[in-house]
């Protein structure tokens, strides 16, 4: 709903990355790297372990710097403006014998904030991302949720434009990561995000849209809409369907689901409505008939494969 009442302009890029490299121990890392974030996107960056994503994370949040290439933010370069990022690690440093209060305070005072603002801010952030009742509780006793969601919060303490996010669930239990991704759909209204993710299914909550990235190489976007496969139809009757000759349909491959489901299958793309007029002719009372959906993980999944 927000994205439709903020529509997008023409070229509202906020951030630049152009022809990234960067090679560690004589190893290329990340091989000639393109894109852009979009203002208040949450893109989601996907790839096999190893394939660079922590990578180029860091590098997007000025700790890295590349051998080759660039990256603006507003038309300036990022590590001039690292005040304005918020970074959550896969791993957090938390001490285990603070409060929720104290660890914000402590990491809070290391990135340079005054006390009038941390007074301000750690109730405001706890608050937000559902810990203010938790937060004169020691760390050690929080949940793996609670602790992702108070990483969360130091990353955000400093009210930054630029969210980066590792992997923010993915040692989560399924509630977990669905409270995660409800905190990143509401930051996403006031800040532009990316997070790596494996979680494709819970991810397409909140992220806009996907890229893939393996062996340090961009394989292309992976959008977040839903693709069909026409090489395979399924066709659902209202009462099961009488016998019939598989000849009518030629080197097309035909699987009984159940007595009123059927899938239609073929080496090359099937024609909906042919098929359609075909089984009418036949008397076949067709309730409902579509391309088979192909899911994100799927699609991912043909991405990445070595062929």
């Amino acid at each position: 709903l927000d994205s439709l009442l903020r529509p997008r302009k023409e070229d509202d890029s906020m951030i630049q990355i152009s022809n990234l490299q960067l090679s560690l121990q004589r190893r290329l890392i990340l091989d000639d790297i393109s894109f852009t974030i979009h203002e208040y996107e949450c893109l989601g960056l996907i790839g096999p372990n190893g394939a660079g994503k922590t990578t180029l994370l860091k590098c997007l949040s000025g700790m890295i710097e590349s051998d080759r290439g660039s990256i603006t933010m507003s038309s300036r370069p990022i590590r001039q403006q690292q005040q304005t990022i918020g970074y959550l690690s896969q791993q957090t440093d938390f001490k285990p014998w603070m409060t929720c209060e104290q660890s914000l305070r402590f990491f809070g005072r290391l990135s340079g904030l005054d006390r009038a603002t941390l007074n301000k801010r750690i109730p405001d952030v706890l608050h937000e991302v559902g810990l203010y009742a938790q937060q004169a509780e020691v760390i050690e006793r929080l949940s793996g949720g609670m602790r992702q969601r108070l990483g969360i919060a130091q990353a955000i303490l400093h009210e930054p434009t630029f969210l980066i996010l590792d992997e923010p669930a993915s040692a989560l239990d399924p509630s977990g990561r669905h409270d995660i991704n409800q905190l990143i759909l509401r930051l996403k209204k006031r800040m532009t995000i990316i997070v790596s993710t494996h979680l494709l299914e819970d991810a397409k909550t909140c992220c806009d849209r996907f890229l893939v990235i393996k062996h340090g190489k961009l394989l292309g976007p992976l959008d977040n809409q839903r693709n069909v496969d026409q090489y395979r139809i399924q066709v659902e009757t209202l009462t099961p369907v009488l016998p019939f000759s598989a000849t009518l349909f030629p080197r097309v491959e035909i699987n009984r689901i159940n007595p009123c489901c059927y899938q239609f299958s073929a080496q090359q793309p099937l024609d909906l409505s042919e098929l359609a007029t075909t089984l009418i002719q036949q008397g076949w009372s067709i309730a409902s008939i579509a391309y088979q959906p192909i899911g994100l993980e799927e699609r991912f999944l043909d991405m990445v494969a070595d062929v």
